[in-house]
C-alpha cells in the first residue's frame, strides 16, 4: 500500500509539472505574436523564442527595421509617428457640423452667419400731418450701409386719415435716395401700421443714403397723419460660430475615427 501511494504521488507531480510548462510555453508564444516582424527576425513557435540577425549599418538595424520599433540604449520600444490633420477645401469643412457659420458666400472664407434679428438703425416718431392732395415731405432719415448685414432693411411706418366722411384715402410715399419705393394707403381714422422690406444689397457701403416719407390725401379737405417712421436691419451677424470637422487626414493609410 505504501508503494502504491508513493507512485500515485509521483504521477500527480509529473502531470502538474507538464501542465505548468505547457502554460508557460503558451504564454511566451502569445507574447511573441505581438512582436512586429522584419525580414531579419526569426520566430521559433515550438520553443517560444525569437532572434534577429542584426544585419545593417548598426547592430540595431534588424530590430529597428520592424514597423514602428525603435532601439536605443539596449531597449526596444514602440516608436512615435507624427501626422497632419489637413482642412483645405470647402468640402472638408462642409463635411463637418457647422453652427452659425457660412462657408458658401465667400470662397475660401469662413464667415459668421447672418441671423434674423431686427435691429433699429434710425427713427423719427414725432406726429406730423399733411392736408390736401399735394405730396409733401414730412420726414427724412439717413443711414450708413456697412457690410452684408445692411443688405436687407425693414421700414416701419403708420398712417391714418382725419375723417371717414366720403370714404376718403390717406397716402404715404416712401422714397429711398430720391426714388419712390413704397406707397401705403388707408381709410381708417385710427393708425394702421405698415412694414416694407427694402433690398439694399446693390447700395454702396457709405453714409449718403436717405429714406424720406411723403404724405397726401385724395381730397383737398382731408388730412393724412403719421406718428411712426423707423428703419431696421432685418439680420445681424451671429456673435459666434463653430465648425466640428469630421474629416480625418493623418497621412496614414487605413486611419479612422474611433
Amino acid at each position: 500500500m505504501m508503494n502504491l501511494k508513493k507512485r500515485e504521488g509521483t504521477e500527480t507531480g509529473k502531470i502538474a509539472c507538464i501542465a505548468f510548462v505547457t502554460l508557460l510555453i503558451l504564454s511566451v508564444v502569445s507574447l511573441i505574436s505581438f512582436v512586429p516582424v522584419s525580414a531579419d527576425v526569426q520566430l521559433n513557435q515550438e520553443n517560444g523564442t525569437w532572434s534577429d540577425s542584426f544585419d545593417g549599418a548598426t547592430p540595431e538595424a534588424g530590430i529597428a527595421a520592424s514597423s514602428n520599433i525603435t532601439v536605443a540604449d539596449g531597449d526596444v520600444n514602440l516608436s512615435k509617428t507624427s501626422s497632419d490633420w489637413i482642412q483645405t477645401t470647402p468640402a472638408d469643412f462642409d463635411a463637418g457640423v457647422l453652427s452659425d457659420v457660412d462657408t458658401a458666400t465667400s470662397s475660401g472664407d469662413v464667415l459668421l452667419n447672418l441671423t434674423s434679428n431686427p435691429t433699429l438703425i434710425t427713427s423719427n416718431s414725432t406726429e406730423v400731418s399733411v392736408k390736401g392732395q399735394t405730396s409733401t415731405l414730412v420726414k427724412t432719415l439717413t443711414f450708413t450701409k456697412s457690410g452684408a448685414s445692411y443688405n436687407e432693411l425693414m421700414i416701419a411706418s403708420n398712417l391714418k386719415i382725419d375723417s371717414a366722411n366720403g370714404n376718403r384715402i390717406a397716402y404715404s410715399d416712401i422714397r429711398v435716395n430720391g426714388t419712390s419705393k413704397f406707397t401705403n394707403e388707408t381709410q381708417n381714422t385710427t393708425y394702421v401700421s405698415d412694414s416694407n422690406t427694402l433690398d439694399s444689397s446693390s447700395y454702396a457701403d457709405d453714409s449718403g443714403h436717405t429714406i424720406e416719407l411723403y404724405l397726401y390725401t385724395d381730397n383737398p379737405q382731408r388730412t393724412a397723419n403719421n406718428s411712426l417712421f423707423e428703419v431696421y436691419r432685418t439680420k445681424t451677424y451671429a456673435p459666434s460660430g463653430t465648425i466640428a470637422s469630421q474629416v480625418l487626414d493623418t497621412g496614414s493609410a487605413g486611419a479612422n475615427w474611433e
